[in-house]
């Protein structure tokens, strides 16, 4: 690729003299970065499909509904995001007010036109109808919020359109910091436009009902996602009702056995922190749970940190790596390690099994398993 290296300028350039031991990019633009930072010697991570052969990067991350496969590509359901049930916490802390709007809360999350999806004011007004019928109904409260590809238009319709309804509407920065977080944490229940992967992705890491407007619109690779949602019946059409449904938050396992090492060692003055250990993490049986056992020869981590290192593994397991979906059904042992006489800790291990576990979803990727309920059938 002649003159590629300087297709980002003397910065990159300079990087590229000097490159870093681990590059992460997103997006296509991106990809042609991360790709020669790995051919100067980085380790290359790309998020997102970048529409060439994965065979240039280490390791690449993409949503299910690209349809990448190869021994280094790791899939989710969705995109990317941080939310999960730490994060919900510190978004109910930070914008404790909305607590005080009467029930139920519903969040209206509105995108914008793309490649992939219509949106206009016609779409808006179905969408406000509905859910100006519902509050009219049940009473409650209406949270909404745009983002940076709503039309001018829809976000003027908004600021008039619930007026007199109790909630919160933002339309841009001139309303001060959007309210965002917040409406995922409090939210009953959350309309959201068909348009966004990212939005929906993390409305349904929440576990509120989540109701989309305007599938029909949705075309190509993301109208996939929407099916996908719709078929675990995570995700419903937006109708009149809104009536609530039982949300099962999605859970996944370990797709293939791997052996891992969780390294945690810091250094900044005085005393630092220091563990690493190697664990062998397979798929259990379903229903096991997560079963910690260790085998560790010669004192390579003390047996005080054992009971540290299986704390880091299951509260991982518990948050999840990604999407906010817990791991379950794991076999998980301990082979080995490294400790160190003055800077080893509970605390050390505990982070040193957790990344560990991260590591493992990294190298083998995850299987999401489907609630199961048990359902008992009466007929005459």
């Amino acid at each position: 690729m002649p003159g590629a290296a300087h297709a980002f300028g003397d910065g990159f350039a300079d990087a590229l003299s000097d490159p870093p031991a681990l590059a992460i990019g997103c997006g296509r633009q991106a990809a042609l970065a991360t790709r020669l930072l790995r051919a100067r010697g980085a380790k290359a991570v790309q998020i997102l499909d970048p529409r060439v052969s994965t065979r240039h990067w280490d390791l690449v991350i993409a949503p299910e509904h690209d349809a990448l496969s190869g021994p280094n590509v790791l899939t989710l359901l969705g995109s990317l995001h941080p939310v999960d049930d730490l994060w919900l916490a510190a978004a109910r802390r930070d914008f404790a007010s909305l607590a005080k709007l009467p029930q139920p809360r519903t969040a209206l999350l509105l995108g914008g036109a793309s490649t992939h999806a219509a949106f206009d004011t016609a779409l808006f007004g179905q969408i406000a109808a509905q859910i100006g019928a519902a509050v009219a109904r049940e009473g409650g409260s209406v949270l909404a919020t745009t983002s940076r590809r709503t039309p001018e238009a829809v976000r003027a319709r908004l600021r008039e359109r619930f007026i007199g309804i109790p909630g919160v509407v933002w339309t841009g920065s001139e309303g001060g910091e959007n309210p965002y977080p917040g409406l995922l944490g409090w939210a009953d229940r959350i309309v959201c436009t068909a348009d966004s992967v990212n939005m929906l992705s993390e409305a349904c890491a929440t576990d509120a009902p989540v109701f989309a407007a305007g599938i029909e619109r949705v075309r190509g690779r993301p109208k996939r996602f929407l099916e996908s949602l719709l078929s675990r019946d995570r995700l419903r059409p937006l109708d009149g009702v809104l009536a609530h449904y039982p949300v099962v938050p999605l859970r996944e396992t370990l797709a293939r056995p791997v052996t891992v090492t969780g390294r945690h060692v810091k250094q900044s003055g005085g005393h630092g922190q220091y563990g690493v250990v190697v664990l062998e993490v397979a798929p259990g049986p379903p229903g096991s749970g997560i079963v910690f056992d260790q085998r560790v020869v010669g004192g390579a981590v003390p047996s005080t940190f054992h009971g540290s290192v299986e704390k880091g593994v299951r509260a991982q397991a518990e948050r999840g790596v990604h999407e906010g979906r817990p791991l379950v059904d794991l076999s998980v042992v301990l082979v080995d390690g490294k400790a160190h006489s003055v800077d080893s800790s509970d605390a050390a291990f505990q982070a040193a099994g957790a990344l560990a576990l991260r590591e493992a979803v990294a190298a083998a990727g995850t299987v999401v398993l489907e609630p199961w309920c048990d359902v008992d059938v009466h007929v005459p």
